[in-house]
C-alpha cells in the first residue's frame, strides 16, 4: 500500500535527537561527591573537581541512558509504594564537612512489618546480565565491572553521615521490571577508606595536583577527562590513547553503517529465499521468469550447470 503520510517520521526522531542533545550538561563540582567516592580513579576524582569545564559531554546515546534512569527510579518508587513500603526524605542532601563529602540520597524506606525503622536505600536499574550476577553486598564490590563497584562506596558513605547500621539496595532488572534487595551492615574499616581517599582528592586539590593515572582500559576509554589525561600517550599493555574527535565521530558512523549492513544482508538473504521457494512450486519451462511482488518485479533466471541440479538467480528488481 502507499504510503501518502505527509508525516516526515525521521523528522520526528530527529526533533527527539536534538531535543536530547540540548540536556547534555557539565556541572561545577567544588565537592567530593559520593557517588564517585568509589571511582577507582583518584586522578578523575581530582579532575571532577579541578577540571569539571573541561570535561566532555556525553554522548547523546548516554544522555538517553540518564534520563531512563530518571524513569526507572521513579517507576520503582511506585511498585514499593504500591506494595505498602514507606519513602521518605527522597533526594535528601547529606555533607561530611571534614573529607568535603556530598550527596543526595535516593531515598529512606521503611514498613510496617518489614522494616520498622526507616534505613538509607538506593535504587539501580541493570541489565539482566548484571541484575542476575548480584546477590549479595560482595558481588557488588567485587564486580568486573568497575561502575558496578562504585554503588557499595555510595550507600556505605550516605548510612554513615547519616548515622545508621543498615542500608538497601534496590536493584531492577530493566528487562522484565522485577526487583532485589541487597542488605548492607555499616563496615567501618571500609568507610575509612573512602574517608582517606576523600582526603587525598582534597590535597591533591590544594596543592593544584591530580595524582597518577590508573593503569584500567575498561574503565579509561569511555573516561570524560581522556582527552586531557592521555593525550597522544601510550597506556600501558601498548595501547595508545589517541586524541582525535574525526576518528571517533567516523568511528560511530562506521558502527551504524555495519548495523546497516548486517540488516541489508539479513533482509536481501530472507527475500531472495522467498522468492526462490515461490519458483520452485511452479513447473516452468521458460529460463527467464518474473515474480511480481507488491510494487516491485524481481526478474529470474534459470541456470543449468552440467551435472549439478538447475536453480533460479535473482537479477535486477525493479520497482513499478
Amino acid at each position: 500500500m502507499e504510503n501518502k503520510s505527509k508525516i516526515n517520521v525521521q523528522e520526528l526522531e530527529k526533533a527527539i535527537w536534538d531535543s536530547m542533545d540540548k540536556q547534555r550538561k557539565v556541572f561545577p563540582c567544588y565537592t567530593n561527591r559520593a557517588s564517585d567516592i568509589g571511582h577507582p580513579c583518584v586522578r578523575y576524582l581530582a579532575f571532577s573537581r579541578t577540571r569539571w569545564q573541561d570535561k566532555l559531554l556525553p554522548d547523546v546515546e548516554l544522555q538517553f541512558i540518564f534520563n531512563e534512569g530518571n524513569v526507572q527510579e521513579e517507576a520503582v518508587k511506585r511498585v514499593l509504594t504500591d506494595a505498602g513500603f514507606n519513602l521518605s526524605q527522597q533526594q535528601r542532601a547529606a555533607f561530611e564537612a571534614p573529607q568535603n563529602l556530598s550527596g543526595h540520597l535516593d531515598t529512606f524506606i521503611e514498613h510496617p512489618l518489614l522494616i520498622p525503622n526507616p534505613i538509607p536505600a538506593e535504587i539501580k536499574g541493570l541489565s539482566q546480565h548484571n541484575w542476575h550476577s548480584i546477590n549479595s553486598l560482595e558481588d557488588m564490590i567485587n564486580h568486573k565491572q568497575w561502575y558496578v563497584r562504585k554503588y557499595p562506596a555510595q550507600l556505605m558513605v550516605y548510612m554513615y553521615m547519616t548515622n545508621k547500621d543498615e542500608g538497601l539496595f534496590i536493584l531492577k532488572n530493566k528487562q522484565n521490571g522485577r526487583l532485589k534487595f541487597i542488605y548492607a551492615h555499616l563496615d567501618y574499616a571500609y568507610v575509612e577508606t573512602l574517608l582517606q581517599k576523600a582526603e587525598k582528592v582534597n590535597q591533591l586539590v590544594a596543592d593544584k595536583e591530580v595524582g597518577e593515572p590508573i593503569d584500567d582500559l575498561d574503565c579509561c576509554q569511555n573516561c570524560p577527562f581522556r582527552h586531557i589525561c592521555f593525550k597522544d600517550q601510550t597506556f600501558g599493555n601498548g595501547v595508545i590513547m589517541l586524541d582525535d574527535d574525526k576518528i571517533n565521530a567516523r568511528m560511530a558512523r562506521l558502527n551504524e553503517l555495519e548495523v546497516a549492513a548486517e540488516e541489508h544482508a539479513v533482509l536481501d538473504s530472507e527475500i531472495n529465499e522467498q522468492i526462490k521457494s515461490r519458483l520452485a512450486q511452479e513447473p516452468l519451462e521458460t529460463k527467464r521468469a518474473q515474480i511480481m511482488a507488491g510494487n516491485y518485479v524481481f526478474n529470474c533466471t534459470k541456470v543449468e550447470p552440467k551435472e549439478k541440479k538447475p536453480y533460479w538467480k535473482i537479477g535486477e528488481v525493479t520497482k513499478v
